[in-house]
């Protein structure tokens, strides 16, 4: 080391994570409604925070925030996909998890283990998974697949936010399609404007996606004969529910079960 002290050397400091472990309990709401809590958490957060001289530094924390919040939805919703749907479970049966995830995570809940280490918010993820998990393609032209593409927008915003301190990499310059090159370096702006269109894309895309799942599983449990008239009462209910638990605001679980039910009694 030489004799020049170009800074400050701070105090040493420990920090054992285990110091911050404690028990938690694994949610019982659906995913689309751990998703709508945190979207009026993020939106009640912009609002009252964005308010003064740290506006930069709050928007990327929030922007960060609302990827990681969708992709917990993606993890959520695959998961409780494969631990509930049989069709499901088939198409991910080949699947490797890591041995871990069966002691990791709660009784019945190893579909997680399907989804450890996958980055929703990287390009194609969500459709490959989609495609993975259920076997539904989305087309690029589609409401879904213009969906995906504004959150890969957002996505370039929170890894500019998170990993460049504000400024586009080479990858968001491709994303953005920034063709002014070598001039000079752009980076994110992100005032309460910026934050709630971000927001609303991710919840577009969420209730999208969701929507479509849920479509899309109805649909295959109807034409598998899982739900209908060759099945007993006690297991129609019973399935609806799960159904309705998977995919259903909790607010309007009730109402969604009953019109699943009335779906099933009309096949």
């Amino acid at each position: 080391m030489s004799d020049v002290v170009v800074n400050d050397p701070g105090v040493a400091s420990q920090i054992d994570i285990r110091s911050c472990v404690c028990e938690v309990e694994a949610s019982r709401e659906s995913a689309i409604s751990q998703w709508v809590d945190d979207v009026i958490l993020i939106n009640g957060l912009s609002t009252s925070l964005m308010r003064g001289d740290h506006d930069v530094t709050v928007a990327q924390m929030l922007v960060a925030q609302m990827v990681g919040s969708t992709e917990n939805y993606y993890r959520t919703v695959f998961a409780d996909l494969a631990n509930t749907c049989p069709w499901v479970a088939r198409n991910v049966a080949a699947d490797s998890i890591p041995f871990a995830a069966v002691r990791t995570f709660a009784s019945g809940k190893a579909g997680y283990g399907l989804v450890e280490g996958v980055l929703f918010s990287s390009r194609g993820v969500i459709s490959a998974q989609m495609k993975r998990f259920t076997k539904y393609r989305v087309n690029d032209d589609s409401t879904l697949g213009k969906a995906i593409n504004a959150f890969d927008s957002v996505c370039a915003i929170r890894h500019a936010a998170v990993h460049w301190s504000g400024r586009f990499d080479t990858r968001a310059h491709g994303a953005l399609q920034i063709d002014v090159l070598s001039k000079t370096q752009y980076g994110v702006s992100l005032d309460l404007r910026a934050i709630q269109d971000s927001l609303a894309a991710c919840d577009f895309l969420v209730r999208t996606s969701n929507q479509v799942l849920f479509d899309h599983t109805l649909k295959r449990w109807l034409d598998e004969g899982y739900l209908g008239p060759d099945v007993s009462q006690a297991d129609n209910r019973a399935r609806c529910q799960a159904l309705s638990a998977m995919f259903a605001e909790k607010r309007l679980k009730s109402v969604v079960t009953k019109r699943i039910t009335e779906s099933v009694d009309a096949v």
